[in-house]
């Protein structure tokens, strides 16, 4: 079993319209609904390779309904924590001749203490044969910046790995509890580092090496057209995705997160771990809007990968 635990989800509504201009009317060819964020789309990518998951997190409101709704109609396990205040509604805009797109994000609810006293004691008692627990995405108001720091320490007290995928101060002071698995893209790796400025691939290379020299067991950067690196306490692993049309970038981090997971979860070699997290990933842009990856096309994917290096870690 997998838990995602996603503090912030989101209905995410996506239009689609043939040509993007401001102040003049638009009329929408195209309009979904889905259940969004982080740990939300680990989930969703996983439960699509047979893997056993439950989403967590807080849900409120008519949209919190909906989102849950939702979720069930893909065949997705939740344990939702109701809170009083309404889930956050996220809108995407998608011009459809350059999927070219505008982004509105929602700030979210405010959680009581209530709320997030009722997530420790669900932490306390976590479930058994539990394998992972995957932290995903932005922390909502009035709770702590700290939390993920908290939880994980709470969690690997069980022998149970976490992995985490935030940004910001919730990243900074997550990793101090030195999860099993980190994802950072460039600027998140940045801001890891609190000030010192990296770009180059040896420069990302180092960096990553001294994360996982502090505790961070594995460390997955995810660098676009410059592919992705893989670090541990053994190995660099430097891969490159084939080059596919984007048509938009809305979940693709997530779901390198999801790749990552699934080939820990079949114990595979570092070098097929961090392919299967950028076929996921790369899959996941061939879709409009929030819509995740298809199975086919990480399957057609896998193979176009290129391993560019592979060496010792030296640097620790």
């Amino acid at each position: 079993m997998i838990i995602s635990l996603t503090l912030n989800p989101s209905l995410d509504y996506v239009l689609q319209v043939n040509s993007l201009a401001l102040e003049e009317t638009q009329r929408a060819e195209n309009a979904f609904l889905y259940a969004s964020g982080k740990g939300i789309n680990v989930s969703r990518m996983l439960t699509r390779f047979g893997v056993q998951t439950s989403a967590w997190g807080f849900v409120g409101g008519l949209n919190g309904d909906r989102f849950s709704r939702i979720l069930e109609e893909e065949g997705i396990n939740t344990s939702f924590i109701p809170c009083q205040a309404e889930t956050r509604l996220n809108v995407i805009i998608t011009e459809l001749k350059t999927y070219d797109q505008l982004r509105v994000s929602a700030k979210g609810p405010e959680i009581s203490d209530k709320e997030i006293i009722k997530l420790y004691e669900r932490i306390n008692n976590l479930p058994e044969e539990l394998e992972f627990v995957t932290f995903g995405g932005s922390i909502p108001k009035n709770v702590p910046k700290n939390i993920y720091k908290e939880l994980i320490e709470i969690i690997k007290s069980k022998g149970i790995r976490c992995i985490l995928d935030t940004s910001n101060e919730a990243l900074t002071q997550g990793i101090q509890a030195k999860p099993f698995l980190i994802k950072p893209n460039l600027h998140e790796l940045n801001e890891i580092l609190e000030g010192e400025i990296i770009s180059t691939i040896e420069e990302i290379k180092i960096a990553a090496s001294k994360i996982v020299s502090e505790g961070v067991k594995n460390v997955a950067i995810s660098l676009a057209k410059e592919g992705a690196i893989f670090v541990n306490e053994s190995k660099i692993i430097h891969a490159f995705a084939p080059k596919v049309e984007v048509k938009s970038k809305v979940g693709a981090g997530d779901s390198m997160v999801a790749g990552l997971i699934y080939g820990l979860h079949r114990n595979l070699p570092e070098e097929d771990i961090i392919k299967y997290g950028i076929a996921f990933g790369t899959a996941a842009v061939l879709t409009i809007g929030t819509e995740l990856a298809y199975k086919e096309d990480i399957e057609q994917i896998l193979p176009e990968i290129e391993i560019k290096s592979v060496e010792n870690n030296n640097y620790i």
